[in-house]
């Protein structure tokens, strides 16, 4: 038997604060390291490297903490996307593995440009293509995000409504679809505009586009999807059924119908008898 949707949809909230944690902190430390670049901070490993292989480095610092947060990003997309596809009863049971596969091949396409650029000596050209990369990766992410947020919404509005009037889910998703992809969009297309030359990157600008691109995303997602329980202590049970981390309750089935053992059968193999119900004597 396979997870239930409630624990799928814990599982995934707690997959993706993992991630944004691990995010942030890789975004600190870059912050840290820049800090450190910035007042010449004696280190002995850039005392070995030239001031090309330097500034190698320090974009390489600069910009990988975005792809990390892009991660994270899709963590959701994938969520919506798994959603959208249970409601439809449309079995995709590759979904996780695509989603794996793809978030390896953009870290391998980083590494090779990044070796690449290290090894032909063009340490100038890594932020160049680092950001090109990002920029679109924003774009994909924020329309891929955008998409499947607003298809589930529609196909979720009416369910929401009816099982959980006080929770306002449907409102909660709403935001979440656009604040996210609005945020994203703005630093792909800034960025795709250094790319393109059409810009000169300056580091206040950089920081202000982590903040809207990165921060501003983050905060958002863990408010939305945070179970927002109200009044005294609930049972373990309660606190399960209210958790709107995921829609996972709009998805189940109502119980009302017994379950009974198969007569001679294995033990823990039950049926469920549909209709018509038997009349009760």
């Amino acid at each position: 038997a396979g997870a239930s949707p409630i624990n799928t949809g814990l599982q995934m909230r707690r997959s993706l604060v993992a991630i944004l944690l691990v995010a942030n902190l890789v975004r600190c430390m870059a912050l840290i390291a820049e800090l450190c670049f910035e007042e010449h901070v004696h280190m002995t490993f850039m005392d070995r490297l030239d001031a090309g292989q330097q500034g190698w480095v320090r974009d390489l610092v600069a910009l990988l903490p975005a792809t990390v947060f892009l991660s994270a990003f899709s963590v959701v997309v994938l969520f919506w996307a798994q959603l959208h596809y249970t409601t439809t009863i449309v079995p995709l049971p590759l979904l996780d593995c695509l989603f794996v596969c793809v978030n390896i091949a953009c870290y391998l396409l980083v590494a090779a440009i990044a070796v690449c650029t290290f090894l032909l000596q063009a340490y100038s050209h890594l932020r160049e293509y680092m950001i090109c990369i990002i920029g679109f990766l924003n774009a994909i992410v924020a329309l891929s995000f955008l998409h499947y947020g607003f298809t589930v919404v529609s196909e979720l509005a009416e369910t929401a409504r009816k099982k959980l009037p006080g929770k306002r889910l449907t409102h909660r998703v709403m935001i979440l679809s656009v604040v996210c992809p609005l945020s994203l969009l703005v630093r792909g297309a800034w960025y795709i505009a250094w790319g393109l030359a059409l810009g000169r990157p300056s580091m206040s600008v950089d920081l202000v586009l982590c903040l809207v691109g990165e921060w501003l995303p983050s905060v958002v997602t863990l408010v939305v999807l945070s179970p927002l329980q109200r009044g005294g202590a609930r049972s373990p049970s309660e606190s399960v059924d209210d958790s709107t981390d995921s829609e996972a309750p709009l998805l189940q089935d109502d119980s009302s119908t017994p379950q009974r053992a198969l007569a001679g059968g294995a033990p823990g193999l039950t049926w469920k008898q549909l209709y018509p119900q038997p009349e009760k004597v």
